[in-house]
């Protein structure tokens, strides 16, 4: 299933329907990836992806990563962000609420094969400040994010890259 979803191929169709990918890079390593959608509807963007390697994971990085994402939501012009996750993942579910994220749906997708994603439809306007408890600002690590180009070999070789770790 996994592979499906994060097939070259697939970004590739995502990035030429108006998709926005950026790989993170931490210390001059990619080390993770983010993609922006364009929403259902105008005023509202989808989170596709937002992956960081698990020994990144508890510092901070996912927080920023997601402010980054705002902006480059608000810079589509839209008024709100969503992004599903599967109802089991405890994890990101509470780190998506930590950051002002509400479940305001449920949706079970049946991609054929046997699989079945039984999900949560997060939403989160882009005006809303993330809590001042909540915001972790680090000095260890130097994180950049950098658009993948859209359609080329730069781009399979990045996200290849990420594959591989």
């Amino acid at each position: 299933m996994l592979p499906r979803i994060h097939a070259t191929e697939k970004i590739l169709a995502e990035m030429a329907s108006g998709g926005r990918f950026f790989i993170l890079e931490v210390d001059g390593v990619p080390s993770g990836y983010t993609a922006v959608l364009p929403g259902d509807h105008p005023w509202e963007a989808f989170l596709s992806k937002l992956y960081l390697l698990p020994e990144l994971h508890g510092r901070g990085l996912g927080q920023e990563a997601l402010e980054f994402v705002y902006a480059q939501a608000a810079g589509m012009g839209t008024s709100e962000i969503r992004l599903r996750t599967h109802i089991k993942n405890v994890k990101a579910m509470r780190a998506y609420r930590r950051a002002g994220f509400a479940a305001v749906e449920c949706v079970v997708t049946d991609f054929g094969g046997g699989y079945v994603l039984d999900d949560y439809i997060f939403a989160r306007p882009l005006d809303m400040p993330a809590p001042e408890a909540e915001r972790c600002w680090r000095t260890d690590v130097r994180a950049a994010y950098i658009e993948a180009p859209n359609g080329t070999a730069g781009a399979q070789h990045a996200f290849a890259q990420l594959e591989t770790r």
